[in-house]
């Protein structure tokens, strides 16, 4: 994989990254890219949209793997760790050379899927399932992830480093970067229980959010009527091109 070198303008300046490793299926239109925080080999998890895709021709890709594993290898770096994986998306996405995509992101991968979607115009419309780990500050904007960290991390065990923000409990996002969902000017589709309070807080903030309830949480991905709203969201075009 190719190294993330330099990095975007919007993102912290991190040591290079290996892009993320993706597993791809082919077809036609916008690319799905599907994305689950931190997890590795989450294709299960994706399982039933992907095959609900295929039937459509959609192409889309699934993150597998970041090589940031966890918030200890994000932060034995140095960054926040939602800001490191919404650039390891964006460094996929070039990767697979996809001059527009669909954003699909479950639980703790919507922080950096909203992070990618504010700060990459690539992004044509975005997918939140159960969104998690995902807080607002005063003024409405995306929070940085806060961190008490261990002694030492796994990842200052492996690259043999001890870390410079030991005592930093959250670590400041870069200068430039767009942390406010009312900024996000693209279609957002929100899928959680009817009183999920982070993502009824989002579908305020966000200016063009549509909100699906879910009976059960547990069974959001295995819900065939849930995912044939979602490809139906992912199928209407865009009006309008970002900037």
């Amino acid at each position: 994989m190719p190294l993330i070198d330099p990095p975007r303008p919007w993102s912290p300046a991190l040591a290079p990254l290996r892009a993320a490793r993706l597993h791809t299926e082919p077809g036609t239109g916008p690319l799905v890219l599907m994305h689950q925080g931190f997890l590795i080999e989450t294709a299960h998890v994706w399982r039933r949209f992907t095959a609900a895709l295929q039937s459509t021709h959609r192409s889309s890709a699934t993150v597998e793997e970041h090589y940031l594993r966890t918030i200890d290898s994000a932060h034995a770096l140095g960054h926040d760790p939602d800001l490191a994986l919404a650039q390891s998306l964006a460094a996929a996405v070039d990767d697979v050379q996809a001059p527009a995509v669909d954003v699909v992101a479950e639980g703790t991968g919507a922080a950096p899927a909203l992070l990618l979607a504010l700060n990459d115009a690539r992004v044509r419309r975005v997918v939140l399932w159960h969104p998690s780990g995902v807080d607002l500050d005063e003024t409405g904007s995306l929070t940085p992830t806060g961190i008490t960290p261990q002694e030492m991390t796994d990842a200052e065990v492996s690259i043999g480093i001890l870390c410079s923000h030991a005592h930093v409990d959250v670590l400041a996002p870069s200068p430039g970067v767009r942390l406010d969902p009312a900024q996000l000017h693209a279609p957002v589709l929100i899928i959680d229980e009817p009183d999920a309070p982070q993502a009824l807080a989002l579908h305020e903030r966000l200016p063009e959010s549509a909100f699906l309830p879910a009976v059960d949480r547990q069974r959001i991905l295995d819900d065939d009527l849930l995912i044939k709203q979602a490809i139906g969201f992912l199928a209407v075009p865009v009006a309008h091109g970002r900037h």
